[in-house]
């Protein structure tokens, strides 16, 4: 399979990157964005087409995204507006501090964190994970940025492994409190890569 990694998510690929998204991370966050119908509605508006890099076939269809979070702004960007629209005032007003929460976890890392990752189910095990992963790097660099870290939950060794392959330091491990009853992953790993290096 035939692929490229570009920077950027294109507004007709937005269906699918909503999709893909939900699928990677329904479990973590059904309790926020669930149900489906009104995730797909949400996130087909709310992420930032600037903040990710995606990898597409020959035929320009989509495959996986990688999405991230700097001090300008993260991939999935929790619209106050948008949530209205999508949940009412009041399913707004909780989701908000859950998206204040979720871009303020860890910021002393790097300033340049991945929050995203998710890969067309069917097209899983054929290194596109690990070619975002590395387009995320590049991509980090050209800005300017010296690290890039993420995080991982605890248990997820073969991730961790994953990461460890592509240059990736553990750095700490972190309680999430709240978010983690949220995700259902009480600690999770903070690993980072120096880009200068």
């Amino acid at each position: 399979m035939r692929y490229e990694i570009v920077n950027g998510l294109p507004d007709q690929l937005r269906p699918k990157a909503a999709l893909l998204y939900w699928q990677a991370f329904r479990t973590k966050l059904g309790k926020v964005l669930g149900p489906k119908d009104k995730a797909l509605a949400f996130l087909r508006q709310d992420l930032n087409g600037l903040h990710c890099v995606i990898a597409k076939d020959s035929q320009g269809q989509l495959l996986g995204l990688a999405g991230f979070q700097t001090s300008h702004g993260s991939f999935s960007q929790g619209q106050s507006a948008l949530l209205c629209a999508v949940y009412g005032r009041f399913g707004a007003a909780w989701r908000r501090r859950f998206f204040y929460l979720l871009r303020n976890q860890n910021p002393a890392a790097a300033s340049f964190m991945v929050d995203t990752i998710a890969v067309d189910p069917q097209m899983q095990r054929q290194g596109i994970g690990a070619a975002l992963l590395e387009g995320l790097c590049e991509l980090a660099l050209s800005m300017g940025h010296a690290h890039i870290a993420l995080d991982v939950d605890l248990g997820n060794l073969a991730a961790q492994r994953l990461y460890a392959r592509h240059g990736f330091l553990k750095l700490e491990v972190q309680n999430l409190g709240f978010l983690g009853w949220i995700f259902g992953v009480q600690k999770t790993l903070v690993m980072r890569r120096d880009l200068l290096r």
